[in-house]
Parts: C-alpha cells; sequence; structure tokens
C-alpha cells in the first residue's frame, strides 16, 4: 500500500516554504517546494500542491475519467475555427475576432499550463490553481501581474472549453460547475480617467505649439467624443454629419464591434470645419486625421 501524500510548511530564515511529497506510480518517492510571501501564502500553496496530488491519484485510479482528447488537441482545434481575422458585412462584424495575435498568446498561455491534461479532467479546482499561478506570475518586464490581465485569460479559456463542450467533448465547462464565480471582473481596476479643467487647458496649450500643431484638432475630437485613438484615426469625412451633429464610429473601427454615434461639442466642429477650408486636398485623401498628419509632414 503507498503512503499517502503528506505535506507540511515551515519557515527557513525570513521564507516560508510549502512542501510535499508523495509515491508516484512507479512506487518512487517524490517531493515538491514552493516559497510563500508568508505563512498564509506558503499554506495557501501546499493546499494547492495537495489537491492537484489527489486529482493525479483520483484519475489514475481510473482510467476512465482519463479518456477523451487532450486540451491543446482541443486548443488547436478552437484556434483553427473560432481564431481568424474579422469579417465585415456592411460595417458588421460576421465572423472572427479583433485581436488575433493577442487571442493566440492567450491560448498559449493556456496550452503551456493544461496543455496534456485531458479537457474532461480539468476542473473548477484546476482552473483556481492557473488563476492564482498567474497571478503570483511576475510579467516579462517584472511587474505585477494584473487581475484584467488573467481574467483575459480566463475569458479565453471559457470559449475554448465553451467549444469543446458543444463539440461534444464534455458535458459541461467547470465555469458552469463552479459554486463561485472563477472569472468576476469586480476587482478589476477602473480606468476612467478624466482631465481636470486646468490638465485640459494646459495640454491644449502645448498642442497649440507650431511642432505639435497637428495634433490640436486630434485632442480636441478625443476630448469631446471619448472616442479611441484608432477609433479617431479611421474616421472619414463621410461619418461626419455636422448638419446633424452626428459623428458616426464604424463597428469595424471599434473596440467592441458595435456601431456609435457620437454628438460633437461646437469647438470640434470648428476645428473640423477649419481642416476643411485649408484645401479641398484633405476630402478627397478619405481618412480625417491620418489625412492631416500626411499634410503637416509635407
Amino acid at each position: 500500500m503507498s503512503k499517502a501524500n503528506e505535506g507540511y510548511v515551515f519557515q527557513r530564515g525570513n521564507k516560508w516554504t510549502a512542501r510535499v511529497t508523495w509515491t508516484n506510480a512507479s512506487g518512487k518517492r517524490r517531493e515538491q517546494w514552493k516559497t510563500g510571501r508568508d505563512e498564509q501564502h506558503a499554506r495557501e500553496l501546499l493546499a494547492g500542491m495537495l489537491a492537484s496530488l489527489e486529482t493525479t491519484k483520483a484519475t489514475t485510479a481510473n482510467p476512465s475519467a482519463n479518456t477523451g482528447p487532450l486540451f491543446k488537441e482541443i486548443a488547436a482545434q478552437y484556434s483553427t475555427h473560432k481564431v481568424k481575422p474579422a469579417r465585415y458585412l456592411n460595417d458588421r462584424k460576421v465572423a472572427g475576432m479583433w485581436s488575433v495575435r493577442t487571442e493566440r498568446l492567450r491560448i498559449r498561455v493556456l496550452v503551456d499550463y493544461f496543455g496534456d491534461v485531458p479537457v474532461t479532467s480539468i476542473t473548477s479546482a484546476r482552473v483556481e490553481r492557473f488563476k492564482i499561478e498567474r497571478l503570483e506570475t511576475p510579467t516579462i518586464n517584472k511587474t505585477e501581474r494584473s487581475i484584467a490581465s488573467v481574467n483575459r485569460e480566463l475569458e479565453t479559456l471559457r470559449a475554448i472549453l465553451r467549444y469543446a463542450r458543444n463539440e461534444g467533448h464534455i458535458s459541461a465547462s467547470p465555469f458552469e460547475k463552479a459554486s463561485t464565480p472563477l472569472l468576476s471582473k469586480a476587482d478589476e481596476t477602473k480606468r476612467t480617467r478624466v482631465l481636470t479643467a486646468d490638465e485640459e487647458t494646459r495640454l491644449l496649450e502645448a498642442c497649440q505649439k507650431p511642432t505639435r500643431a497637428h495634433l490640436y484638432p486630434l485632442v480636441i475630437a478625443a476630448l469631446d467624443t471619448g472616442a479611441r485613438s484608432g477609433e479617431l484615426l479611421a474616421l472619414r469625412w463621410s461619418d461626419i454629419n455636422a448638419l446633424q451633429r452626428r459623428i458616426t464610429l464604424r463597428a469595424m473601427t471599434t473596440k467592441t464591434m458595435q456601431t456609435r454615434v457620437v454628438p460633437p461639442f461646437s469647438r470640434l466642429l470648428v476645428c473640423l470645419y477649419q481642416m476643411t477650408s485649408e484645401g479641398e486636398k484633405r476630402l478627397t485623401l478619405g481618412v480625417v486625421f491620418l489625412s492631416m498628419m500626411i499634410l503637416s509632414s509635407i
């Protein structure tokens, strides 16, 4: 009879360490160590390691639980069918996704972690451990990894497991089975930031200097519409209706893939009128602010 999994935490100097030992399928004794920030963190790491060992033990004892495709195989199928550049019909996205490169990077992270795990063996506990370990892993720039960043990876994982469910490989996703939400945006840092009146004044004064004058209309547009830089740089003259005071941000240029209509303030309309008064060449180039930047360099 094999010995049970054993684990404990101990302090060595200023560091707290979690250690587990177990007997593998070949009868050899193995051990694993992880260093925590403090005693509480070390105990959390210990609980995660013991849970992982129990899951592995249960899978080994029940071969039927180890059937089905591996996660990396499902991820490859998902990539082939879903991760494609966005396709539009009448300015509406009908297939694909906005950022293919970013999605592929997230899939690579998930495959590195879950790759050789049968998709039927991915439990809520495993997803929770992935979440904790990712939060504890510094970024490539050695900075703390944000909750928002990990949540985006979890959203990709959820999409892959939903694909596996729809293809009949699993009966339900762990995201559906979890008693507490595995993905919560409540803790994400809010990014809303509004300039104060003084900051806005100083920004506009800086943009009126000769070397930055070409940026002035673009900054006015950003302040008055709240549109993203990519949305503004893709703005065409045909998207602007000065008489009805409407600026249309086309679906194929927005992050949410939905058309938005924003009302321009008077100072933005004045800037746009001045731009058209400087020459018909701006109008023939089509794109409002890109054409402005090209002309300013001539």
